[in-house]
């Protein structure tokens, strides 16, 4: 049986990479489980999320200066020499890129080594230069899209080839989302000061803290419900530096405006959505955001907007327009007095079990493998 040795590379592994940090080690502990995966080899500049890779039989960190070294002619040679080197050293037989700017560098391996490589593009927020369009027509850069609308994106808008588009949707870790015991409820409430009597509503947002992901919509929102009396907000990411102002902006509204806020900072999701009723992502751009994924195999139901990865989840969530802030209001409202969409959540719940895992996200990653050696 032919074994495959794989380098994964990215910018950094932290909190900070949000989702694409979390899809990439669920992705190697699955890798675990596979036996024609032989070993992974994670290749990064930084992140506290590194020492995670240590607990894996199969998976090693090797350092790297893809960050740092940036696009420009010399940094894409520098990163070049460093996949050479760790592809020389590892026996790696495929790479695997989670960032646009290793794209020229993975393909120069490509020709001048041999060694194929693809792309998983993870949002629709990436720069469109002339240049970067031009390169996706001429080197036909292999490409996973984590959503068919995010596919018809890299076709339609970048020019990629669409017989090198694959879609691969995320999948979540559904032993990390079990249901919360009647202790561990009590004892959440109590840590996030949720007292159901006075606010039997609780409306969490999970993400880093950015205006790309629309915390403050989900504040204002609120602020225009009759019932805001009885809604409590849970807010949990974490906050990075170039980003402090906005989250004294949030602090602030919420204080001005009296709504009962809790900021959580980085929070696990199982005991955000275990004990919350209804999670919205008010965000601008996503690719296929896990967290609604999470939401739902927790019981809870989801409001999110028409960024990529909403067409593979339509029927188990409420898709708004991105920028409504009226649809969003409406929208709340309206699962608040529809008993938070319960069969609809419910469905949900048992359609993430059937199509998200992350069982089936690295099976069908190793199918794309298998195309690319031409097996």
């Amino acid at each position: 049986m032919k074994t495959y040795n794989i380098l994964i590379c990215l910018n950094h592994l932290s909190y900070r990479a949000g989702g694409v940090s979390t899809h990439i080690i669920d992705l190697c502990k699955e890798y675990e489980n596979i036996s024609e995966i032989g070993k992974v080899v994670v290749a990064c500049e930084w992140g506290e999320r590194i020492d995670t890779l240590s607990l894996l039989k199969k998976t090693s960190y090797a350092k790297a200066t893809f960050w740092s070294d940036g696009m420009s002619p010399k940094g894409i040679l520098n990163s070049y020499r460093q996949l050479q080197k760790i592809v020389k050293e590892e026996g790696i037989d495929i790479v695997h890129v989670h960032s646009q700017r290793l794209l020229f560098a993975a393909h120069l391996l490509k020709v001048r080594n041999g060694i194929p490589y693809l792309w998983t593009n993870h949002i629709d927020d990436i720069p469109q230069s002339k240049l970067f369009k031009v390169m996706c027509r001429v080197m036909k850069f292999p490409v996973i899209s984590v959503s068919q609308q995010l596919r018809r994106f890299m076709v339609e808008e970048y020019g990629c080839n669409p017989n090198r588009v694959f879609v691969v949707n995320n999948g979540t870790d559904l032993d990390k989302l079990t249901p919360l015991s009647v202790e561990e409820i009590k004892s959440l409430h109590e840590e996030y000061h949720i007292d159901t009597d006075k606010t039997p509503y609780i409306i969490c947002e999970l993400s880093r803290i950015s205006p790309i992901k629309g915390q403050l919509k989900l504040l204002q929102a609120v602020n225009n419900l009759e019932e805001k009396s009885k809604v409590k907000i849970l807010i949990a990411g974490s906050v990075d530096d170039q980003y402090k102002e906005y989250f004294d902006e949030l602090e602030n509204y919420a204080k001005d405006n009296s709504l009962n806020v809790e900021f959580l900072g980085f929070s696990e999701p199982r005991n955000v959505f275990g004990v919350s009723n209804l999670f919205v992502l008010p965000s601008i751009y996503e690719g296929f955001p896990l967290v609604c994924i999470e939401a739902l195999a927790m019981g809870c139901a989801v409001i999110r907007t028409k960024t990529p990865g909403w067409q593979e989840m339509q029927e188990w969530v409420t898709c708004i327009d991105k920028d409504n802030e009226d649809a969003l209001i409406e929208a709340i409202r309206g699962t608040i007095n529809n008993s938070f969409n319960a069969e609809m959540t419910k469905a949900g719940q048992m359609a993430v079990k059937q199509l998200f895992t992350k069982e089936q996200c690295a099976q069908n990653t190793l199918a794309v493998y298998k195309k690319l050696v031409g097996v």
